[in-house]
């Protein structure tokens, strides 16, 4: 856990729809590098809660984000092994990493904030990602606030799903609508 929590960002374009987690993946990205950036002793603690978190699914993290291999170390050499799985054990392999990944760094004593931008163009797996980590009761510590172009959002958009599945797990959401400002 890096004491006293964390806040990152990440910004889902229009043109990124076709990469899967884009978003995330930039903001897990800023939490390895500030992990990086601890102290010896919050690098320990955060290496032993991803070994905790993570156990031997370290290989998705680091395909997903390259930089989780200087602080993951030998787990992160170990091959991925998706050969013959098919897509769908492939994408629960992921959110399991992702999710344990998360925990890592999330928790009543060590907050973490994910800041997700243009949701409206987040791409199914990162929308399924989502449902997972807000419907998950082991997850805690955990605050994520999305924004999204209500304009582009229609009631049959994925987006809108998503939400009715996180709300539907028991995560409270809260909604606020920016309207344009005043002169």
């Amino acid at each position: 856990e890096l004491g006293g929590g964390a806040c990152v960002s990440g910004k889902f374009a229009a043109r990124s729809r076709d990469q899967p987690y884009s978003g995330v993946r930039e903001a897990l990205a800023q939490l390895v590098d500030a992990a990086l950036t601890t102290s010896e002793e919050g690098l320990a603690r955060v290496r032993w809660a991803l070994e905790r978190a993570l156990g031997g699914r370290a290989g998705p993290i680091v395909e997903l984000v390259p930089g989780a291999a200087a602080l993951l170390g030998a787990r992160a050499a170990e091959p991925v092994g998706i050969t013959g799985v098919t897509p769908a054990a492939a994408r629960d392999r992921t959110h399991r990493a992702l999710l344990g990944f998360v925990r890592a760094f999330a928790g009543p004593r060590s907050p973490l904030v994910l800041e997700l931008e243009d949701l409206q163009w987040a791409d199914a797996a990162s929308l399924e990602l989502l449902t997972a980590l807000l419907g998950d009761a082991e997850t805690q510590g955990l605050l994520v606030v999305g924004s999204y172009r209500d304009g582009e959002v229609g009631p049959e958009h994925p987006l809108r799903r998503a939400l009715a599945a996180i709300a539907g797990s028991g995560c409270t959401i809260t909604e606020l609508r920016v309207e344009p400002l005043d002169v």
